[in-house]
């Protein structure tokens, strides 16, 4: 799927042209997402980075769960981030992660 110019800071590994492409969906307040994008950032993405170099583009697309209220507000926060420091937005992204209880909506 193409990845309009404005949102190329979702493009966590390899480059534009890279000729394979990994997509990844995830929710800032999912449980499930959180522990994926663990594991994307501490393991596939290096070895995809070590191993097969610029070939594999790994995508990181945001997905509002709408069953989760404050869903809609991190990534709408998250999206103002790339905006304005697409350098930063990774980084970012982490932090929400790492600290979705904080604002994960209570049963």
């Amino acid at each position: 799927m193409a990845l309009q110019p404005s949102l190329s800071p979702f493009i966590l590994s390899g480059t534009r042209d890279s000729p394979h492409t990994l997509e990844f969906f995830y929710c800032f307040v999912c449980v499930h997402s959180a522990r994926s994008a663990n594991t994307l950032n501490t393991i596939i993405k290096p070895l995809l980075e070590s191993k097969y170099g610029g070939k594999v583009k790994v995508v990181f697309r945001p997905q509002v769960q709408p069953w989760w209220p404050s869903s809609s507000i991190s990534h709408e926060a998250s999206l103002a981030v790339a905006k304005v420091a697409p350098n930063a937005w990774y980084n970012y992204a982490i932090a929400l992660f790492a600290n979705r209880t904080s604002f994960t909506d209570v049963p």
